[in-house]
């Protein structure tokens, strides 16, 4: 199976015959042709369609648009249901279902039942149970202008960074980067200037084999052309709604695109023949020969490093004769070379020349990496291979002396599951969500886990046996251990700083997962190991070769993992390439023109000058300082964009038949006024064909989805006279919140009216109040609320969609704003999770929000949060097309116009678990402070510690009793 990628419409498979679909029936005769020629119940029927849509809204403009739409037919296979929720690469292509189940398309299940067959019928059900708990992001658009744009805004900035690169490998690098970039990009602009007679385009890996995809396994982190190089890394890639997908596994082979596949697995019976011919050639070939100890860029004396992943299988069977390793996979013999084969006797140092060498480099100042899986039955983690081979390196490294040479270790440890830290094992504390810190010198720490520092090789055993007792009885299934060894080498003029990464699994899939962009793993925590700079090793311990033990080995035979270049550890080095960065960054901004432009750059900037000063102070002090790691911006699948986004209701008149002022124009809307034309970018238009038509976002959807998965959001809308959408909407919301909320979930409401010039306000829950001097109580979680407002419990949407009536109608008749602040509750194992929905009806005062603008962030009171904060905003706009004075419009327009495609502060969800452990150590800090200060600074800090321990306490005792406990608030200093 051969499968391909188009950055908008996403994967599918290719090389099979094309059929055109211009009506549903033409859809309907391929699907039962399909069906016909498919009897067999085991096989599944695949129906892929992409979809091609030309809008012209006027004489000069075409908008073209691409989608996707894949139908799958699982018959009675209730474990194909499973393995799609599993991913589960032996039963089906998981990359081809990546967008339907945890992707981001909209995906409908449905489970036809007879009775007939009760036990099949119930696993069916019960699988598709499991995929109705899925959450998929938020589906983007494929528009064909919004795609050129963006990619044209990447080819610029790789051309920018090809040209001030002088490290050779990355100016080749880059050079591949912008050529298929000018790929992608030619293709597109060909589609959209003759978008009737030009096909889509998708773009395969030529080195991603059948074997390789259907076994779950690829060769690198990305998928590559035959001469390398990724279009775009995660980390370059700038999250755009407008992208369905990386474009980092393209190439310019073009296939056809509507297509019906009849799959067994997954290919046609001819392909199936040629590609078991192929099977049967490569199974019985010699075995691949090893590479990190024989030529290649892995060869050399022992103090070289290497870049292909070298492996090391270990057995405690009979000594192996050889580095062969011959395993049946479904009845197919196969054969696989590694480096080393070797016999492990428990309690005995094992002799490794791959660790040996894992010592050298990294007591030269180079990173190393381990990944294990342990698959020997019964084995202590204590005994396990994986850190019989640490323990040797790590002392190694500290035994050997050298002239003005001292050696030092601060090693992290932890059990890891998921997305979840699930223990630090050097201070026992329990779960917390999994954070990964980088450092652009070592690579990848567990943050906010304990360190333990260890400065002799008679300190490594008693730490690592202190770890690994209290992991004993948490690694299980799959959970593993996460080990950073982080060295710091003092010399004469200079600080050497590496890393020694371990990880030890039970089997494999934590590896294969990553590769196959499984998200439940953190992709960051593994990219140094994967494709830093960095050697690694990957390791395979069993015992009989059984089911379990093949299938680990079997995907260590498929796994080669090509690593960055080892650029060594110096601190020194370090210092000087950081001092020519932030001098290019400074000139970048000076040369910045605009406020917008300037933003980034200064951001970047900041963040450079902060690593020049941390590496500088530790340069300069090494004995008591320690290397820094900086917390990583959340992943791809975990990350939330914090872009603030613009979404316009067109509303028309019934029966009008005036002439507009306001009008939808693809992603913007035009206002007529004074005689011309004004147009105003947006994120969505909605366009409603009478005031009293429902009105449905996506916007404002996947904005009630960040709220439902701990994520503060705000509604903030504005309404032109005799336009109620910012209502409907709010509405709309509520209903959808408790329609979605789970059963132990709870949500408090306040409400309050607010003066237009946001001077008085009164709570609308407490009968007979008054509009009183308005002040801002906040909570560090979800943010602020107008003081002394009451908040309530409401248990149903009925209930809520009564005070948020009655709410509007008192703001109505006040001409107030409508505040309203929602409080979700979440109960997590283990965790509780706060976070709001602020919702604003200014009606015609925009007003509001553009004074907001012009303010400090401290100083914009109930929008502190929204613009600015740690928030997923969205701005919504009521507008209406026959509107007798466009002036309104005009103000709106302005308002979409400054805030499109600005951004808040990060996201994260309001976990109190990971408050209560950032709190506790922010504590302990000023505390420390508190201790050296004098005077008013005392003062200051004495207070602020009296806060802290009130914001604990109140923490903690909603974790340790969460029902029915209302959130607490606290005014606000400033």
């Amino acid at each position: 199976l051969q499968l391909g990628s188009n950055p908008i419409f996403g994967t599918c498979i290719v090389d099979l015959e094309e059929k055109p679909v211009k009506s549903g029936g033409d859809a309907e005769s391929l699907l039962q042709d399909a069906l016909k020629a498919s009897p067999n119940a085991e096989e599944a029927v695949l129906l892929q369609l992409v979809v091609k849509q030309i809008k012209r809204p006027s004489s000069t403009t075409t908008d073209v648009s691409l989608s996707a739409m894949q139908l799958l037919f699982v018959k009675e296979r209730g474990d194909y249901l499973a393995a799609l929720h599993d991913k589960d690469a032996k039963l089906l292509p998981v990359p081809l279902f990546k967008d339907a189940v945890g992707g981001n398309s909209c995906t409908l299940v449905v489970a036809a039942v007879s009775g007939g067959d009760a036990v099949g019928e119930t696993n069916i059900l019960k699988n598709v149970l499991r995929l109705r708990k899925v959450k998929n992001s938020p589906s983007r658009s494929g528009n064909l202008t919004r795609f050129v744009e963006f990619t044209k805004e990447q080819e610029r900035k790789c051309a920018a960074t090809l040209e001030s690169t002088k490290d050779a490998a990355e100016k080749a690098r880059n050079t591949r980067i912008l050529h298929k970039l000018k790929v992608v990009l030619a293709d597109a602009q060909e589609l959209m200037a003759k978008p009737e007679g030009t096909k889509p385009k998708v773009y395969t890996s030529s080195r991603t084999s059948q074997d390789k995809v259907t076994n779950g396994v690829k060769e690198k982190l990305e998928d590559t052309k035959p001469n390398g190089g990724s279009v775009l890394r995660d980390s370059e890639k700038k999250k755009e709604d407008e992208t369905k997908d990386k474009t980092d596994d393209l190439t310019a082979k073009v296939v056809p695109l509507s297509r019906v596949v009849c799959e067994k697995g997954t290919a046609p019976a001819k392909k199936k023949a040629e590609d078991a011919a192929t099977a049967k050639a490569t199974d019985t070939a010699t075995p691949s020969q090893p590479k990190a100890l024989e030529g290649g860029d892995s060869a050399g004396s022992d103090s070289e490093t290497w870049q292909t992943s070298a492996r090391i299988a270990v057995t405690v069977e009979k000594k192996p004769t050889s580095n062969t390793i011959e395993l049946s996979v479904k009845g197919k013999a196969r054969r696989y070379g590694v480096d080393e084969h070797l016999q492990y006797t428990e309690g005995k140092p094992l002799e490794s020349k791959l660790a040996k060498r894992m010592q050298i480099a990294l007591g030269n100042g180079h990173n190393t990496a381990l990944l294990a899986a342990e698959v020997i039955p019964g084995l202590a983690v204590e005994k396990q291979v994986t850190w019989n081979i640490v323990q040797s390196i790590l002392e190694g490294v500290l035994k050997e002396k050298k002239d003005g040479v001292t050696n030092e270790f601060t090693l992290y440890m932890s059990v890891v599951k998921g997305k979840q830290v699930v223990c630090d094992l050097f201070s026992g504390s329990g779960p917390q969500p999994l954070v990964v810190a980088i450092s652009p010198l070592y690579g990848v720490v567990l943050h906010e886990t304990t360190p333990k520092v260890v400065k002799t090789a008679a300190e490594v055993e008693p730490a690592l046996r202190s770890a690994l007792t209290k992991a004993s009885g948490l690694v299980k299934d799959d959970e593993y251990i996460v080990c950073t060894a982080v060295l710091k080498q003092i010399l004469e003029g200079d600080v050497k700083v590496a890393s020694l990464f371990a990880m030890s699994a039970l089997d494999m899939r934590p590896y294969v997962g990553v590769m196959e962009k499984d998200p439940q793993y953190v992709r960051q925590l593994f990219g140094h190991a994967f494709i830093g700079s960095c050697s690694s090793v990957l390791l395979v311990s069993y015992a009989a070769l059984d089911e379990k033990s093949t299938e680990a080995l079997n995907a260590q035979g498929k796994m080669v993992l090509r690593n960055g270049k080892s650029r060594g550890g110096s601190v020194k080095t370090f210092v000087t390439n950081m001092e020519e960065a932030v001098a290019a960054a400074e000139a970048k901004v000076q040369k910045a023109a605009t406020p917008k432009e300037k933003e980034p750059l200064e951001a970047s900037l900041k963040q450079l000058q902060t690593r020049l000063e941390n590496a500088k102070e530790l340069l300069q002090n090494p004995k008591t300082t320690q290397p820094v790691a900086y917390a990583a911006p959340q992943e791809e699948g975990n990350a939330v964009d914090s872009t603030v986004r613009v979404v316009a209701v067109v509303t028309e008149k019934r029966e009008s038949s005036g002439p507009w002022n306001v009008k939808a124009d693809g992603d913007g809307f035009i206002v007529k006024a004074k005689g011309e034309e004004k147009r105003f970018p947006v994120d969505e238009v909605v366009q409603r064909a009478s005031p009293v038509a429902g009105i449905r976002s996506t916007t404002v959807d996947s904005m009630v989805e960040q709220l439902l998965r701990g994520h503060n959001s705000a509604l903030l809308t504005a309404d032109d006279e005799g336009v109620t959408a910012g209502t409907d909407m709010l509405m709309h919301c509520a209903r959808s919140l408790f329609a979605k909320l789970e059963e132990d979930a709870e949500v408090f409401v306040v409400l309050s009216a607010m003066k237009p010039d946001c001077s008085a306000a009164k709570d609308l829950q407490k009968d007979g109040a008054e509009y009183e001097p308005v002040s801002y109580a906040s909570s560090p979680l979800f943010g602020p609320c107008i003081t002394g407002a009451k908040m309530e419990p409401v248990t149903t949407a009925k209930d809520l969609l009564a005070k948020l009536k009655n709410g509007a109608s008192v703001c109505e008749a006040d001409k107030a704003v409508l505040v309203s602040l929602l409080i979700h509750k979440a109960r997590r194992p283990e965790d509780v999770v706060l976070s709001s929905f602020l919702t604003v009806l200014a009606g015609t005062n925009v007003k509001l929000y553009s004074k907001a603008l012009e303010v400090r962030p401290k100083e914009r009171g109930i929008l502190q949060y929204a613009f600015g904060g740690p928030c997923v905003t969205v701005v919504f706009l009521g507008l209406l097309a026959e509107a007798s004075a466009a002036e309104a419009a005009v103000d709106f327009g302005e308002l979409a116009k400054s805030v499109h495609g600005t951004s808040n502060s990060t996201v994260r969800d309001g976990g109190l678990r990971r408050f209560v452990m950032f709190s506790t150590k922010a504590q302990a800090q000023m505390q420390l402070r508190l201790r050296n200060a004098s005077g008013t600074e005392k003062e200051r800090l004495a207070t602020t510690n009296a806060n802290v321990e009130l914001v604990l306490k109140d923490a903690e005792e909603m974790l340790r009793d969460p029902k029915g406990r209302p959130p607490k608030v606290y005014k606000q200093l400033h």
